[in-house]
């Protein structure tokens, strides 16, 4: 009996040591565990491109792989910014490619976790000597092809660029990428809207509450990112009425943008609000291609340079005709030869009252 008790007792310690053992293996899994998530807390994972460049991103603004251009007053000041680029670059961990530096900007690019994200830092130059012509090609949006076409003529058009086509952002796009201003074209109302003329969706209508032109200004610019000013898309009614034209030139201050008053009516208030608003402006001078041939096309582009040569600037504005690409390539060297410059429009703004 004696023995067996023994025995039993001998099973019973077996098993309370099994037990303790059991325990302590749970208690290792379980610290083991949260020592582990403890590790992983403290190394989360990486976030998108603008997490980890928090300096980069004050400067910059969303650094998304969309090529980013500052504008700046002059090259002292474009020479300032890229050392603070430089500087907080460094800082967050980014490395800076090679300088690039322009007649008028500077251009790098920063090696982001994403990609690399090209930089330009813009100013405008003081003007050269000489007569200058602007020649904006309206109604871009449509057809990205079309649009290169423009870009790539030998002279320096600027586009405008109508919101809610098809491809509306990516001509925006190809602009920054070409180094060119660009130009939001503004739908407004017509006379005889809707029955005869139709701007177009989201257009500014004369009736509009305030709240609702600033609003549909706002997508409008959402639309067509990068835009250095504005110019309005028909609006033979719209731009007749001042206190429309008031909301509209004000949302333009807001948002650092100038307005080329397209004079689609004589009896224009556009280009007056604008400067009443204290928003750099310009008017159109000559319109290239209301008759599409190249006769027509070839005597406006004369009509412009001989304004150009007598007051010393003009602005023409043309559209997305094969005819209006055609004649501006053929015309091109003629218009070198008359000893006009084809300048982007926003450098015809250094002449004007506070340009």
């Amino acid at each position: 009996m004696a023995r067996n008790r023994k025995r039993r007792a001998g099973r019973t310690g077996r098993r309370g040591l099994g037990w303790i053992a059991a325990w302590l293996a749970c208690l290792a899994l379980v610290g083991g565990a949260y020592l582990l998530g403890r590790r992983h807390r403290a190394k989360p994972a990486p976030a998108g491109v603008e997490a980890p460049a928090p300096g980069l991103r004050r400067l910059l603004g969303p650094v998304d792989g969309t090529p980013a251009e500052l504008r700046v007053a002059d090259a002292a000041r474009a020479e300032a910014l890229l050392a603070e680029v430089r500087e907080a670059a460094r800082a967050d961990g980014v490395a800076l490619g090679p300088v690039r530096r322009e007649a008028d900007r500077i251009r790098f690019d920063l090696e982001l976790p994403s990609g690399r994200l090209p930089v330009t830092i813009r100013w405008r130059r003081p003007p050269e000597a000489g007569p200058r012509l602007a020649v904006v090609i309206d109604d871009l949006g449509g057809s990205v092809d079309r649009a290169r076409a423009f870009l790539n003529l030998p002279i320096a058009v600027t586009p405008a660029i109508l919101p809610y086509l098809e491809h509306s952002a990516d001509v925006a796009r190809l602009a920054r990428e070409r180094g060119r201003v660009a130009l939001l074209h503004l739908p407004m109302e017509p006379q005889g809207y809707p029955e005869r003329a139709d701007p177009g969706p989201h257009a500014l209508l004369v009736g509009l509450s305030e709240a609702e032109v600033r609003a549909r200004v706002r997508r409008a610019l959402a639309e067509v990112p990068g835009v250095s000013g504005v110019n309005n898309h028909m609006g033979s009614r719209f731009t007749q009425h001042a206190q429309e034209m008031a909301w509209v030139a004000d949302e333009l201050r807001r948002s650092g943008l100038f307005f080329l008053d397209s004079v689609t009516t004589a009896r224009t208030v556009a280009y007056d609000e604008a400067v009443r608003a204290g928003v750099p402006a310009l008017r159109r001078d000559v319109f290239l291609d209301n008759e599409r041939t190249p006769e027509a096309v070839g005597r406006q582009i004369e009509r412009a340079l001989e304004r150009a040569l007598r007051t010393g600037q003009a602005v023409a504005i043309g559209h997305p005709h094969r005819v209006t690409l055609e004649t501006l390539r053929d015309w091109a060297p003629r218009i070198r030869e008359a000893g006009v410059r084809v300048v982007p429009l926003d450098e015809l703004l250094a002449a004007q009252p506070g340009g």
